[in-house]
């Protein structure tokens, strides 16, 4: 692979890189997601994510509808795809209305994409792939079918709370199984690489499914006077992204 930025000694010199400032926080993740999707033909990759319990504690089942189902009920046409094959056969009985595709997007077909294609969401998806450029290459191929933007979120490697569990308990806040953690300079880098280019960048604050005091103190304390002047720190990342022109 040829980098833009060659390793000579300059570049090898640790940097300071100024962290822009950008609008304001994002609440809500997912929503956010929904909305930008609205109206729109749209490619969901990772659609299974996390994964709703179909039977809740009492028994009674469980009707709430996840992230791809609330995308679908905005968007003019969608396609989910995802690795998991057993979550995408579960999803599919409890919809069988949702268009849902087993397999890698390392594998996908560019010409197989609907040619009208705008927008390709990769939500809380790239930290799990084990060869990230690879994927974001190919998400490229299949943006160049119609112009797609292509939405990436991802957890922030500089969050303040990954910050306060290192200073104070000297613990790792992390799942495990995430290969990666990226920071904002880190993922531009990447996906420069890739052939892509950052068009717009927000920051998202985890405040779903919160109780109301907590989320109160969230949307007031951090996201309104911490995270309004140290977006930094905020808990995620969000790029627009469009192919790089050659």
């Amino acid at each position: 692979m040829t980098r833009e930025i060659p390793h000579n000694d300059k570049s090898l010199n640790i940097q300071k890189v100024k962290i822009e400032k950008s609008l304001p926080i994002i609440n809500d993740r997912e929503t956010f997601i929904v909305e930008t999707c609205s109206n729109k033909n749209v490619l969901h990759i990772g659609c299974i994510g996390t994964k709703i319990e179909r039977i809740k504690e009492d028994g009674s089942e469980n009707n709430e509808m996840c992230l791809h189902e609330k995308m679908a009920e905005v968007s003019n046409n969608i396609l989910g795809i995802d690795i998991d094959d057993d979550g995408i056969n579960e999803l599919r009985n409890k919809n069988p209305n949702l268009e849902l595709l087993s397999v890698n997007v390392e594998d996908i077909d560019p010409s197989s994409i609907d040619p009208n294609l705008d927008l390709i969401v990769l939500g809380e998806v790239l930290e799990h792939m084990g060869n990230p450029m690879k994927a974001l290459k190919a998400l490229r191929e299949i943006a160049k079918v119609n112009d797609a933007t292509i939405l990436i979120t991802v957890p922030n490697a500089f969050g303040l709370r990954n910050m306060i569990g290192m200073i104070f308990s000297h613990t790792e806040m992390t799942r495990l199984d995430h290969y990666y953690y990226y920071s904002s300079v880190v993922l531009n880098s990447l996906i420069r690489d890739a052939g892509l280019v950052r068009v717009k960048q927000r920051y998202y604050s985890l405040t779903l499914r919160r109780g109301k005091f907590k989320t109160f103190l969230k949307r007031t304390l951090f996201n309104k006077i911490i995270y309004r002047f140290r977006p930094g720190l905020s808990e995620g990342l969000v790029f627009f992204l469009k192919v790089k022109n050659t």
